[in-house]
């Protein structure tokens, strides 16, 4: 019996010994197969790492982006080379296009007057003729009477009456021209030949009332402005001045100067955005357009193409806005490829190396 329980406790040893170097053997192979595993996964963060960091490339102190053609076609890249541009320094008011048919009215008055005055002087050279005659003859010891000298007489100072009257007439309606659209319209409506008036009589332009605030002014030797229906500078077309008008804006309370303009789409009593030229800077540059401008820490940037692959990200020092963009005088040249569509998807790809993975500890 007790060889029996001998035998027994042995086997129980021998099994219990086994199922410990087995337990051993598996503790020491899990270590080294998570071991591999984390150094798939490292060899992938640094593929993947080593894939978003090959995207950027340091070139002349400028970081630049790397985007293959594929990848520029599936984000939208388009660009247009870039071009020198003048900028004039320019203050903006408003203006609206007036009714002048006041002024072809008085100018017809003037005519009509104008017409009787030159039958009446007419008359008056005729009976001023005959009374001469008249007066001769009878210092002759003509048989001419007295009653008959007298009858010229009156004839003649009736005529001279008449011209007298057209002229003061005539000077009437020119004083109200005067006073209401000045010196060089009111002239131009009344000389026979002049090209410009019959031009705004048959609205092939028209004028306009351009009116300043009261801490503008029109510079002295300002010949003409750009006006638009709207705030679209680049299709704004010229207006040429006239002269400055006998009366101001009661809103604005600045000077105001007629101007006439060609009357393409343009109606009696539209209201005119104008861009007038001031004393502030003047110049030429590199014109950056609105579609290229990406904006990062606060600053304005533009994206260039380097060549078939690559980007660089530039700044826009001392830019000037123009209206439609900016223009800029250093930190880029005429003929660069400015990028006008896609800039937004550079910059994120340029910054894509900071972002942290979310699995990332």
């Amino acid at each position: 019996m007790t060889r029996v329980i001998i035998i027994l406790l042995f086997i129980f040893l021998l099994a219990g010994g086994a199922w410990f170097i087995f337990q051993a053997d598996e503790e020491s192979i899990l270590p080294e197969t998570l071991s591999l595993e984390n150094d798939d996964d490292d060899d992938d963060d640094d593929a993947s790492a080593n894939e978003v960091n090959s995207r950027q490339q340091l070139v002349q102190g400028s970081l630049t982006v790397r985007l293959s053609t594929e990848t520029q076609k599936l984000a939208g890249i388009e660009t247009v080379n870039a071009e020198e541009i003048t900028l004039d320094s320019e203050d903006q008011a408003f203006a609206s296009v007036i009714d002048i048919q006041g002024l072809v009215d008085l100018r017809s008055q003037y005519r009509n007057v104008q017409a009787q005055r030159k039958i009446s002087n007419t008359a008056l050279s005729n009976s001023s003729k005959t009374l001469r005659q008249l007066e001769q003859l009878h210092s002759e010891a003509t048989n001419i009477s007295q009653r008959e000298l007298q009858q010229a007489r009156a004839t003649r100072d009736q005529d001279r009456a008449r011209v007298s009257a057209a002229d003061i007439k005539l000077q009437n309606i020119r004083d109200e021209m005067l006073q209401r659209w000045n010196t060089t319209l009111t002239d131009l409506a009344l000389k026979n030949d002049s090209e410009i008036f019959r031009r705004l009589i048959r609205q092939d332009e028209l004028v306009i009332l351009l009116s300043l605030r009261a801490d503008q002014e029109l510079l002295q030797d300002t010949a003409f402005v750009f006006v638009n229906r709207n705030e679209e500078r680049r299709t704004a077309r010229k207006a040429y001045l006239i002269s400055a008008a006998p009366f101001s804006d009661t809103t604005l309370r600045g000077e105001t100067y007629f101007l006439r303009v060609p009357a393409e789409k343009l109606r009696i009593g539209m209201r005119l955005h104008v861009w007038l030229p001031n004393t502030g800077f003047s110049g030429s540059g590199i014109g950056i357009p609105d579609e290229a401008i990406v904006w990062y820490a606060g600053k304005a940037w533009a994206y260039v193409q380097v060549d078939d692959e690559t980007f660089s990200r530039r700044s826009l020092p001392e830019s000037m806005n123009t209206g439609s963009g900016w223009l800029v005088t250093d930190n880029f040249e005429v003929g660069d490829k400015l990028v006008i569509s896609g800039a937004q998807t550079l910059l994120s790809e340029e910054f894509k190396w900071a972002i942290p993975d979310e699995d990332d500890d």
